[in-house]
């Protein structure tokens, strides 16, 4: 049996704020896993625990040469699986298109990928990528909850444990430099306006 507590404690907290600002710093151990195959990595993938393997699919890079000589960035579409911590990284399928940014929650044994973006700017759309052991099933249309209320990236997001999805931030404007607005779903912090929604996980 893998030891869940080194992937909830140790590595999904690293993608989960909402997880880490609930924890004492003496309830984590972090430890180095495997790195990723893709030798300059990726930024802002999804990623989550499915079929109790690690999930990180899709992000982005500069494959060329770096952005402050001028690289572009690209979005990638692999999903890459680890079953245990000292196992190895495959490939186990690929989204449906190249997508990073988004918000990541794990439920009921699916990754739900909310939102997040493409070259061409901030997507709506949720699927859920789920592990069967031998690749990954890309859920999406009537298996998934409904899509966010306006395309999104660069939200946050948490889960609760009735498994309300909170999803707040973010932009809905191709580009990364502004934050979002809603007439219908905001609240003001601070004197900035945060587009919250509630999405239930069943």
């Amino acid at each position: 049996m893998m030891d869940k507590a080194w992937w909830r404690g140790g590595f999904a907290g690293g993608f989960s704020l909402a997880i880490c600002g609930l924890l004492r710093a003496g309830d984590l151990e972090w430890r180095s896993s495997v790195p990723l195959p893709d030798p300059i990595g990726v930024a802002a993938p999804f990623a989550g625990v499915s079929g109790e393997a690690l999930l990180v699919a899709g992000g982005a890079h500069f494959p060329g040469k770096p952005p402050w000589e001028g690289g572009t960035k690209v979005w990638t579409d692999t999903v890459w699986v680890l079953d245990r911590p000292d196992g190895r990284w495959v490939r186990g399928g690929r989204l449906p298109d190249p997508r990073a940014y988004g918000v990541s929650l794990t439920r009921k044994g699916r990754v739900l990928c909310l939102g997040g973006g493409d070259r061409r700017g901030p997507v709506a759309e949720v699927i859920a990528l789920q592990w069967d052991g031998r690749r990954i099933r890309v859920q999406r249309g009537s298996d998934v909850p409904e899509a966010l209320p306006v395309p999104l990236a660069l939200a946050a997001g948490a889960l609760d444990a009735a498994g309300v999805a909170y999803v707040a931030c973010g932009t809905s404007e191709p580009g990364e430099v502004r934050a979002s607005r809603s007439e219908e779903h905001t609240s003001e912090l601070q004197s900035r306006q945060y587009l919250v929604c509630r999405l239930l996980l069943e």
